[in-house]
């Protein structure tokens, strides 16, 4: 804004030069002048001619100030007509009849407070303020109009909306996918190992098996070996089910992803056990992203729209706009929302909702599976594949394969099979395979953006060999209703059935479940499955949930089934949780004919291992106890137990260090640093007092990142780089050491020189910026010229002066960037040379 004083002149010059216009009209009740009009939380501020009356009210025109706050308004005739306020989005200045109407209500303005010129209309302050819904008060000292109080207006909005969307922009790169050509490093060596112990045993007599299985990685395979031992009461201990495998992923390849030999699972129309080979072009876990969605929405003219994946803001357009906008969609549900909105800061919120199940392929890519080998199972002797499926369309996959089978008794069979995957509708998904003669399976979905699901699926089979698989066919719909029953959301059902004969139903069974305030209530009838059909209701009630309390958890449920006979079935149970790693329960079931049983079980989960156990008296009185768990071994850090399996995952260990000779890696020159957070693709762990981490249970062949918590470390320090990423192998600690290099104080001084000689230079903004143009640092120069940044990590960068302080004193000729280099030992401050500004002709 002017300086009061020259604003103060400029109206007293404006006045005696508007003077002999004035008198010269018919009805010089007014003068002229300038103010400046500005409103609370704009920056954006107008110059605007006024009219001053005799009382000394100040006139202020009405469509300058509307374009200022960005209220549209157009003419029609002798009416000015503001999209305005939010309630009615319509307020009418009738020029002619001095009257204001906003929604259904009309208001005279007196005539004083209303003068019209040139096609627009002068009003008072309180007029002003009226019409804004808004605090309008002229400032006579600065010469200033100010608004304030109402803080909806557009052009305000439209501020928060920018940054808003700044913020989005910022939030999607965030969750871009990390790195996903980052090349694959093989790596040979570690061991992992998974064991699992079952025991059953009823009147003194026991049973049990004994799996293990030990595996390593090899040239950045998981090489595996195991088996089960058969323990039994008083006989011999077998061993059975033993096997070999290697597999090994290829996960930036694009002809082949996955190799495994050995004993495999087989892909095809039926997955059999094989002693064989599988390849093929899939990746090793289902890509998060599967291809872009065009949007197109209807938008009024003026209008723009806002295009949302879940929360994450993908892009902005007009109604007008030639570009289209393409939102990325994932597999599974891809909630895409659509923000339109209007020039007077209108609202609509269209909510679409995207689902693509794993089946489908983006457009153009081809997937192949083949396998074959001698078969595990006793149905077959061998049995070989081979697939082809391809995206026709975004919403269109199609496939085709042949396997061969090889019974056990019989002759060869060689059957083509098809697949189909495609999608009719929005959130309509329809999947269908087919082998003549042999099965056929078939699934519609629907999926609502309200939280409604529902689902058909129908499967029909016949067994080869003597697979055991069902010989006849199955039947079911599903539904999810969004229904607000007495607190729930949602009502389930489901309604199955099953039959041998094509037209002949054999069993049915019918299920509706929700939420009932804090219960899971629900009801079974089925029909076809026990002797007599049965209607059968349950529910549990969780009564405690406290994770500070002495007991945890605290959960009832109970259950009743019933027939034309009367009660059929009785069921109580109750489970508490007194730590938070074990789970008790007891259970009472009785059922008509036989006697009551008790039940007392457990769970527990230690670093050790998993196991579980149950024991019951009555009908079947027995007992059932199970444990499983994994080792992990590397010579630096020795025999790991781990509570889960182990095998085919993969491990990251390393060091945080002080890298004091600043050359990355950890010499007897460096310290360890203890206590420092390392966060390993979402787990976190501490490092001991010799600065290691470790961590287990990480995703092999997936791009991990690996970095030390800032927070954790001393301000000092800075973690150099910020963090590794890797594609770690399976079955093996990963090594990965993070070093932590200090930060330097960097200072120097900014002189200008001129015609009048060389001097300090204060209040100039200078900035530490990196190659890629990242500012680093901002900081303005002290009055005796001088600059200090603090904490200035390790790197090669450029001291400058910000282009505005070049800028308002003039084109320099002089060095006013310089180089540095903060990677040098020590920590010590590192003086800049100094920026110097010359001005010519001054």
């Amino acid at each position: 804004m002017m300086a009061a004083p020259f604003r103060t002149a400029a109206f007293a010059v404006a006045l005696a030069l508007a003077a002999p216009g004035l008198a010269a009209q018919e009805a010089p009740t007014f003068d002229e002048g300038f103010f400046e009009v500005f409103v609370q939380r704009l920056p954006a501020r107008v110059t605007v001619t006024t009219l001053v009356d005799e009382r000394g009210v100040v006139l202020i025109p009405v469509r300058p100030v509307l374009d200022l706050v960005g209220i549209p308004v157009r003419t029609d005739g002798s009416l000015l007509v503001a999209e305005w306020p939010p309630e009615t989005w319509r307020t009418v200045l009738d020029l002619a009849a001095r009257t204001v109407r906003i929604g259904d209500s009309v208001e005279t303005v007196p005539a004083e407070d209303w003068v019209v010129r040139a096609g627009d209309v002068f009003v008072a302050p309180p007029v002003l303020a009226r019409l804004l819904a808004a605090r309008v008060d002229v400032d006579w000292a600065g010469l200033g109009i100010v608004i304030s109080r109402n803080l909806e207006f557009p052009a305000t909005r439209r501020l928060e909306l920018e940054a808003q969307r700044e913020r989005q922009r910022l939030l999607a790169e965030r969750m871009r996918p990390l790195a996903p050509d980052l090349p694959f490093e093989p790596r040979s060596g570690g061991l992992a190992a998974t064991w699992g112990l079952a025991m059953n045993g009823s009147d003194g007599r026991y049973r049990g098996a004994l799996r293990s299985a030990v595996g390593g990685s090899v040239w950045g395979g998981a090489a595996e070996v195991g088996g089960v031992a058969n323990l039994g009461d008083g006989t011999p201990t077998t061993f059975s089910e033993g096997y070999l495998r290697y597999s090994r992923v290829f996960p930036t390849g694009t002809w082949l992803r996955q190799l495994q030999v050995g004993s495999v699972l087989s892909d095809g129309p039926v997955a059999r056990r094989l002693d064989g080979i599988t390849l093929t072009n899939e990746p090793y876990t289902t890509p998060r992203f599967f291809g872009e969605a065009l949007i197109q929405p209807v938008v009024p003219a003026g209008w723009e729209y806002e295009v949302y994946q879940g929360d994450v803001l993908v892009g902005v357009a007009s109604g007008g706009s030639p570009e289209d906008l393409r939102a990325p969609l994932n597999y599974g549900n891809t909630p895409v929302r659509i923000r339109m909105l209007g020039p007077a800061g209108q609202e609509v919120v269209e909510e679409l909702l995207y689902v693509v199940p794993p089946t489908r392929l983006p457009l153009g890519e081809t997937r192949w599976n083949v396998g074959l080998g001698p078969c595990r199972d006793p149905s077959c002797s061998s049995y070989g594949y081979g697939e082809v499926r391809r995206g026709m369309a975004h919403w269109l996959t199609a496939g085709v394969g042949v396997d061969r089978l090889d019974p056990t008794e019989g002759d060869a069979e060689v059957r083509p099979y098809a697949s189909l995957s495609l999608s009719p509708g929005m959130g309509l998904n329809l999947d269908a395979q087919i082998q003549p003669g042999a099965f056929v399976s078939t699934g519609l979905d629907w999926t609502t953006p309200s939280d409604g699901a529902y689902s058909a699926t129908y499967a029909w089979s016949r067994p080869a060999g003597d697979a055991p698989t069902l010989d006849g066919w199955y039947a079911q719909v599903a539904a999810t209703t969004p229904v607000n029953v007495l607190g729930g959301r949602t009502v389930s059902s489901r309604l199955q059935f099953r039959g041998t004969e094509r037209t002949a139903v054999d069993s049915w069974l019918a299920t509706m479940s929700s939420t009932v305030r804090r219960a899971y209530v629900s009801a079974t009838w089925e029909h076809g499955l026990q002797e007599r059909s049965v209607l059968t209701g349950r529910m549990f009630l969780p009564l405690l949930s406290r994770p500070d309390a002495r007991i945890r958890d605290l959960a009832l449920s109970a259950g009743v089934g019933a027939s034309r006979r009367g009660g059929e079935l009785l069921e109580l149970g109750a489970s508490l949780r007194p730590t938070s790693s074990t789970t008790l329960s007891l259970d009472l079931h009785a059922r008509r004919g036989s006697s009551p049983v008790l039940s007392i079980g457990f769970t527990t989960r230690r670093t050790e291992g998993y196991a579980q156990g149950r024991a019951s008296t009555g009908r079947g009185a027995g007992m059932f106890v199970s444990a499983d768990g994994g080792l992990a071994y590397d010579p630096a850090t020795g025999v790991v137990p781990l509570p889960f399996q182990s095998l085919g995952r993969a491990g990251v260990r390393g060091r945080v260090f002080h890298d004091l000779d600043g050359d990355g890696a950890y010499t007897a020159a460096d310290v360890p640093a203890p206590g420092v957070d390392v966060l390993v693709q979402g787990e976190r762990a501490t490092t001991d007092s010799l600065g290691t981490y470790q961590v287990w249970e990480v995703r092999p062949y997936d791009v991990v990142q690996v970095a030390a918590d800032s927070l954790s470390v001393d301000p000092v320090w800075v973690p150099a780089p910020r963090s590794v990423l890797l594609r770690p192998s399976p079955n093996l600690y990963n090594r990965v050491d993070l070093p932590l290099r200090p930060t330097r104080e960097v200072f120097g001084e900014v002189v200008l020189s001129d015609a009048d000689g060389t001097r300090p230079m204060g209040g100039v903004e200078v900035r530490v910026v990196a190659d890629d143009g990242t500012v680093l640092a901002t900081q303005r120069t002290f009055s005796d010229g001088v600059y200090y940044f603090q904490r200035i990590p390790p790197g090669r960068f450029v001291v400058e002066i910000a282009p505005a302080s070049r800028e308002a004193v003039g084109a320099p000729a002089g060095p006013a960037r310089q180089e540095i280099d903060t990677r040098g030992a020590g920590g010590e401050a590192l003086e800049v040379p100094a920026l110097r500004l010359e001005v010519e002709g001054r």
